[in-house]
C-alpha cells in the first residue's frame, strides 16, 4: 500500500543547484510519524505491506502480498513489511517498532505468531520485531544474521526490492518449518528426568475432579497459559517500553533462553555493578529503569555471564536516546519561531542535549496547526514534548501491549525480541 506523497520534478539550472547546495548547511526540518499514524494494511487494503517511504516498487509490493499471504494460509503466522520516512517521535526505531506490532497484534492470540518487518529510510535502519511464539524458532541471534548477511547489504547499494523480499522470504522459510519443537531448542537437548521411581498414584486427583475440582484445575491452567513471561538471553541486554515492567513483576517473570526456567530477579543494590557508566547517568536523570534478571541454573562464578540486563524506558516524554552514545539521556529546549495559528503549522527551532556526553543538535521542526494539536491533545490525554508531525507523539505512553487494539490482524504481542541494524 502506497502513502500518497506529492513529486515535484523540476529543472534546476546551475546558479539555482548553487543556492540550494547552501541551503544545506541550515538546520533540517523534521517530519515525523508517529507509530499510530502509520496506515494498518490489513484494513486499507488486506494486505501485508505499508509502503510510506516509497521505496517498494508495485511488483516488490504484489509479491510479498502474495508470499504472506501463503504462509498466514499455511500455518496461521503473519508478517507486516512497513516502511516509513522516520521513526521520531519515538525514543527509538526500535521501541517505535515494538509500540507499532503490539498496536496492530500481529500474530494470532494465544500463538503470537507475527513478525513485523521495519524499514525506516530517515533513520537508515532495519528492525524485524518478533512475537513471543516465534522467539524460539527466531531467535534474536538468527534475526540478526538475516539482518547483516541479507538485508542490509542491498540496502546499502540502494536496492530495497531485493533487501525486502529476500529478508522476508527467509522469514517465511522459517516460520513455515515445522515449529512444534524446533531442532535448535535448549528442550531437545536436556535429559529427561525421572520424577517417580514407582507408578505415581493419582487417585488423590480424580477424589478432587469428582467433587467438582475440574473447574480449578482448568482454571489454573489457563491462568498459567496467559501468565507468559518473555523469553531472554543471559549476558544480553534488551529495552522494552514502560509498560513492559508491570508484565515482568506481575507474575509473567521473563524465562531463560537457555534452560527455560524462570529467571531471578536480583537485588537493586548488586546490580549497579552490571550497569555501564551511560546506564548509570539514565538511571539517575530517571529516564531508564534496570532490573537484572538471573539464570537460576549460573553457578557463583559465572554470575555477572548469566545476568540479563533489562532496561524499561521509564520517562520517554522527558528524554530519547543519543546516537553518540547510545543511551536514554538526550533532553530538549525549543524556540517558537512561527506562532501555528488554527489552519497553518507553526515553527520551532529545536536544540537536543545529551546530558551524559554532550551532544548537541539543532534543527527546526513544524508544529501542528491549533486546531489539530488540540484534537490530538483530547485523544491522548497528555501534552509531549517529542510531538513532531502533528501527531500528538507518544499519545501519553507507549501503545505498549495492546493486543491488537488497533487493527485487523490476530491480536498478538510481542515482548521487544528480535534484532536491528543501520546500513
Amino acid at each position: 500500500m502506497k502513502a500518497s506523497y506529492l513529486s515535484i520534478h523540476t529543472s534546476i539550472s546551475l546558479g539555482t543547484a548553487i543556492c540550494l547546495a547552501g541551503i544545506t548547511t541550515l538546520p533540517l526540518t523534521v517530519w515525523a510519524v508517529p507509530y499510530k499514524q502509520v496506515p494498518n494494511p490489513r484494513q486499507q487494503t488486506r494486505g501485508w505491506v505499508t509502503d510510506m517511504a516509497n521505496v517498494l516498487s508495485p511488483e516488490t509490493e504484489t509479491q510479498l502480498n502474495q508470499l504472506i499471504t501463503q504462509l498466514e494460509a499455511e500455518n496461521g503466522s503473519e508478517i507486516a513489511v512497513v516502511t516509513v520516512p522516520d521513526t521520531s517521535p519515538s525514543a527509538t526505531p526500535k521501541v517505535f517498532a515494538t509500540s507499532l506490532f503490539n498496536h496492530w497484534g500481529i500474530g494470532k492470540e494465544g500463538q503470537d505468531s507475527g513478525v513485523l518487518f521495519l524499514i525506516s529510510k530517515g533513520d537508515r535502519r532495519v528492525e524485524i520485531e518478533t512475537g513471543y511464539g516465534v522467539e524460539a524458532i527466531l531467535p534474536d541471534a538468527k534475526v540478526g544474521q538475516i539482518i547483516d548477511d541479507h538485508i542490509l547489504p542491498k540496502f546499502k547499494t540502494g536496492n530495497f526490492d531485493q533487501g525486502a523480499t529476500t529478508g522476508t522470504q527467509l522469514l517465511i522459510q522459517h516460520l513455515s518449518a515445522d515449529t512444534s519443537l524446533p531442532e535448535s531448542s535448549p528442550i531437545n537437548r536436556q535429559p529427561v528426568r525421572t520424577i517417580y521411581d514407582t507408578e505415581p498414584d493419582f487417585s488423590w486427583l480424580w477424589g478432587i475432579l469428582s467433587v467438582g475440582g475440574v473447574w480449578g484445575v482448568l482454571g489454573f491452567l489457563m491462568y498459567s497459559l496467559k501468565k507468559k513471561g518473555a523469553v531472554l538471553r543471559p549476558g544480553k541486554r534488551s529495552r522494552v517500553s514502560r509498560e513492559k515492567y508491570s508484565y515482568d513483576l506481575d507474575g509473567r517473570v521473563p524465562r531463560c533462553a537457555h534452560c527455560k526456567q524462570a529467571l531471578h530477579k536480583i537485588a537493586s543494590k548488586d546490580l549497579s555493578v552490571h550497569l555501564t557508566e551511560t546506564e548509570k547517568v539514565a538511571q539517575k536523570l530517571g529516564s531508564v529503569k534496570f532490573i537484572g534478571w538471573q539464570c537460576p541454573t549460573s553457578s557463583p562464578e559465572d554470575a555477572s555471564k548469566n545476568i540479563h540486563v533489562r532496561a524499561y524506558i521509564w520517562n520517554p516524554i522527558s528524554f530519547r536516546e543519543c546516537p553518540e552514545c547510545k543511551e536514554f539521556t538526550v533532553s530538549r529546549s525549543f524556540e517558537v519561531l512561527e506562532s501555528a495559528t488554527d489552519d497553518q503549522p507553526g515553527k520551532n527551532y529545536v536544540t537536543d542535549t545529551c546530558e551524559c556526553c554532550g551532544y548537541v543538535k539543532e534543527y527546526e521542526e513544524k508544529s501542528p496547526p491549533l486546531k489539530l494539536a488540540s484534537a490530538s491533545k483530547h485523544r491522548s490525554g497528555s501534552d509531549n514534548l517529542w510531538g513532531e508531525n502533528y501527531g500528538g507523539g507518544f499519545g501519553g505512553g507507549f501503545g505498549g501491549d495492546s493486543g491488537g487494539g488497533g487493527g485487523s490482524f490476530g491480536a498478538g504481542d510481542s515482548g521487544g525480541g528480535g534484532a536491528g541494524g543501520s546500513w
